[in-house]
């Protein structure tokens, strides 16, 4: 029992140290969603880029959504995205190259922060009624 509670009170502290924001909510198109950072370098930004993928009869088809974070921005000097939120710099996540030449790209490696899509059912008020929608929801959790 005394097992049982010691490791119950290290989940319950561990869960209060990490938040999950919301940052997207919007009707559900596709059939796979994913999300990722992005960034521009040159003008220290950063942003989420949410990717839908719809699989049909006729072929499959991608929709591209950037989604402007605040507090999330591109730290030069340190090639981190950082994110400022109540007063603390967390950083999120580490942008470097790979590759040489033709074949060199730029990466992004999560490191204390991360994207996760859900779909969710909701109520929805249009201002006549209020219906249930289907909708896709992004959150960027910080550890």
């Amino acid at each position: 029992m005394k097992t049982f509670i010691a490791a119950l009170t290290l989940v319950l502290s561990l869960s209060s140290q990490a938040k999950s924001l919301k940052i997207y909510e919007d009707r559900k198109d596709g059939d796979h969603a994913s999300a990722q950072f992005q960034v521009n370098k040159e003008l220290g930004r950063a942003w989420v880029l949410l990717t839908e993928t719809t699989y049909g009869e006729e072929g499959s088809g991608e929709s591209k959504t950037r989604i402007k974070v605040p507090g999330l921005s591109f730290d030069a000097e340190r090639s981190m995205i950082v994110f400022e939120n109540e007063g603390q710099i967390i950083d999120c996540a580490e942008v470097y190259n790979s590759g040489r030449s033709i074949f060199r790209m730029t990466k992004i490696r999560d490191l204390n922060c991360s994207l996760n899509t859900q779909v969710a059912r909701v109520s929805v008020d249009d201002g006549f009624e209020i219906k249930k929608q289907v909708r896709l929801q992004v959150f960027l959790n910080v550890e």
